[in-house]
């Protein structure tokens, strides 16, 4: 597992994920997410928030850009520790650091990911967070290279740029701007179907769920970088 982490000056910067955990809120209401990872110095092990409660609502400071938990010991709703750090004893245990530190030096993040596989995807909706309160900023077409570029602002602590690339195609549907709408999005699918892939603005089971008034963009690629704020 590997994230993006909001440090305390409000930049960003990549870790490997050793641990996801919960524990109950100081009034019980409810839960509180947060994960162990490297500090940005990459000396020490780091607790950090999923979220954040402020005044002007709830930030995002963890964004999991990769969710492979192989060799975790978790429970069934995934909280638990990587086979790396064990249990929450070991973060004193210095010899654990220091395999930790190495197995994080390891992993190569790569700015933009392309999708191929359904782990592809799953991570596509873990780090936009299925692109819930996205709004669609700009769409521009590039028919020298073949690639249809689509920047989403107002996610979940991050904006998402995606590229789509070979024979691109889309219909905004009900969320043109010339209908007068927003072109606002709630959820999303991604399908990959006969050799093209597909992004759709609605929580789908199957690509033939697809109706003209939805939201969507075809083509035989698309990767995406995540932009975090």
């Amino acid at each position: 597992m590997y994230a993006l982490i909001r440090d305390k000056d409000g930049t960003f910067y990549g870790s490997t994920v050793f641990a996801l955990l919960t524990k109950k809120s100081l009034f019980n209401l409810d839960r509180t997410h947060y994960c162990i990872v490297l500090n940005r110095e990459k000396n020490a092990f780091a607790v950090m928030y999923l979220y954040k409660n402020r005044i002007k609502g709830i930030r995002k400071d963890v964004i999991i850009v990769d969710e492979d938990q192989s060799g975790w010991n978790m429970d069934r709703n995934y909280f638990g520790y990587s086979d790396l750090l064990g249990n929450k004893k070991n973060l004193k245990n210095k010899n654990i650091l220091k395999r930790c530190i190495e197995a994080d030096n390891a992993y190569i993040y790569e700015e933009y990911h392309e999708i191929h596989t359904n782990k592809d995807r799953e991570d596509f909706y873990s780090a936009t967070g299925i692109l819930h309160d996205g709004i669609i900023q700009s769409v521009t077409s590039d028919e020298i290279t073949d690639c249809l570029i689509v920047y989403f602002t107002d996610t979940w602590g991050c904006d998402v740029e995606i590229v789509f690339s070979g024979e691109p195609e889309y219909n905004l549907g009900d969320l043109d701007p010339e209908k007068g709408n927003l072109c606002y999005w709630f959820s999303c699918s991604v399908f990959m179907n006969d050799d093209y892939i597909y992004l759709v603005s609605e929580d789908l089971n199957d690509i033939s769920e697809l109706e003209d008034w939805m939201c969507f963009f075809r083509a035989k690629r698309m990767k995406y970088r995540i932009i975090p704020k």
